[in-house]
């Protein structure tokens, strides 16, 4: 009972908790980083956790996803999407920072071609193909022959910091609470939970 209250009111206290530290960050973190690249060309192979390569990207989710939690996910779309190293969630969970997929004839299990980074409701920010810069776009379910797939991914480590620091700060402010009562020094008490 006392986990669900905590989880239920943790948003309350999220946003006054201390920034996280460096390398495990959340998954705006991941979308701020792919977001700074906006306008460098799509070149094929290009980029990754260094940066950008031949003046553009490809896997930008990887270098997205370094810069923020400092964790290096596979560099293709069918391994990002088909990694350990990621959670998978029905797309229409995706938060900031997941990675949404698209496969060839809608075949995920073996014809995953492209790969966003969720950004909110309908919206992502990709290096889409060649002839375009890294930009956010409106999310697609279908265009040339690839279909969106039904999961998105969470890779591991991002989001969860935010859960553990709005959790922290929901058990500090527990004892504000009316019906928690709160023992003075000297004495022990049993808190109604």
């Amino acid at each position: 009972m006392m986990l669900d209250l905590m989880l239920t009111n943790a948003w309350k206290y999220s946003a006054a908790t201390p920034a996280p530290p460096s390398g495990g960050g959340d998954g705006a973190d991941v979308v701020a980083a792919a977001v700074k690249k906006e306008g460098l060309p799509y070149v094929w192979g290009g980029g990754g956790c260094s940066g950008e390569s031949g003046g553009g990207f490809d896997c930008l989710t990887q270098y997205a996803i370094c810069q923020a939690v400092d964790k290096t996910i596979p560099r293709t779309t069918q391994l990002q999407y088909h990694s350990s190293m990621g959670t998978h969630m029905p797309r229409a969970e995706a938060k900031p920072g997941d990675m949404i997929f698209w496969a060839d004839g809608g075949d995920c299990a073996s014809k995953v071609s492209h790969v966003g980074i969720f950004m909110r409701d309908g919206w992502m920010v990709n290096a889409a193909h060649k002839g375009t810069p890294v930009r956010e776009q409106a999310i697609w379910t279908s265009s040339d022959g690839t279909s969106i797939c039904p999961d998105a991914v969470r890779p591991k480590g991002i989001n969860m910091f935010l859960l553990a620091r709005a959790m922290h700060a929901d058990c500090i402010n527990l004892l504000s609470l009316p019906f928690v009562r709160k023992p003075s020094f000297g004495q022990s008490k049993d808190l109604d939970l």
